[in-house]
Order: structure tokens, then sequence, then C-alpha cells
């Protein structure tokens, strides 16, 4: 209940109240992954990045290997693979989201490619960076980070031309 408590209040961004709410659901069972892994999301929001990757990667045990949906798991690797990059830990960011690749059946997440093609792109991998935002666009015509990362990459080695997408939304 204290974990269900606490995502209302992190979805409201009611930070505090929701890091207070982890905290509890954590006392009351020690073994709660989504409230463990639910203070990484709150220091994350919170811009404390390295303090969300100490978090994650503590408890790297807690996700499944697997999800058919973008679920607490997958929030916790998107997450995760951001704060890499605000951090500039980019060949980890790399190796984060393409496990977050590999961790659906089926990849329909946009975010997912976004992510990977913006961990290429400071990895100065150009054309995977391209590959990533492009296949983003594919499953998402409106992802705004795969947008802006194609336009980041326009004048770079191995731009190439853009995906025939509606650019011009």
């Amino acid at each position: 209940m204290e974990t269900g408590k606490a995502v209302a209040l992190l979805y409201l961004r009611r930070l505090d109240e929701a890091d207070k709410a982890f905290w509890r659901a954590c006392e009351l069972n020690p073994k709660n992954a989504r409230a463990k892994l639910g203070r990484g999301a709150v220091a994350y929001l919170r811009g404390y990045y390295q303090e969300a990757i100490n978090i994650y990667t503590y408890y790297p045990n807690l996700l499944p290997e697997r999800e058919a949906f973008f679920s607490w798991g997958s929030h916790a690797l998107n997450n995760l693979g951001w704060s890499y990059i605000k951090t500039c830990q980019y060949r980890k960011a790399s190796e984060t989201f393409s496990r977050l690749a590999q961790y659906h059946p089926r990849p329909v997440y946009s975010v997912v490619f976004a992510g990977l093609g913006w961990s290429n792109l400071y990895l100065n991998q150009y054309s995977e960076a391209r590959r990533s935002f492009e296949r983003a666009l594919v499953l998402n015509p409106d992802d705004p980070q795969a947008r802006k990362g194609l336009i980041a990459l326009e004048g770079k080695g191995g731009a190439g031309k853009t995906l025939a997408v509606n650019m011009k939304r």
C-alpha cells in the first residue's frame, strides 16, 4: 500500500513526500524492489543523477530479465541510461540503452532508441546514432528526443539524409 502511495506522489511530482513513502515502504518490506527502485526515480527527477546511478546500480538483480510492457523496470533502466548521459558516462549509457532494447521481446518503445541514439551521438558514432534516432521515429514520429537528435546530427560525419518521416511538425 505504501508503495502505491509513493508511486502516486511521484507522478504528482511531490518528490519529498514520494521519497519518504518509498523509504517507509522499504522499511515495511526490505525486499520491495519497486520501492527501492522508486527511490532512484525520485533522485533522477530531482536531477541528482549520480545518486540515481548509485541506487539503480546497487540493486541490479531487482530487475527481471525481460518485460512484455514498459514497466517500472523499464523506467529504471531508462532513467539509469539518461543519468549516465547527464554525467557524461556515455559508454555506460549506451550499454544501458542496449540492455533496455533487449529487455522487451518486441521493440515498440521509441524512448529506448532515442536514448541509444544520444549515447551514440556523444560517443561520436554518428551512423549508429542516426539509425537509432530513425528507428525511434518509425515507432513514434513525434518522439521529441529523436527529433532533437537528428537535428544535432546535422553536419556531423555519417549523418546522411534524414529519414522520410514528416519532420516539419
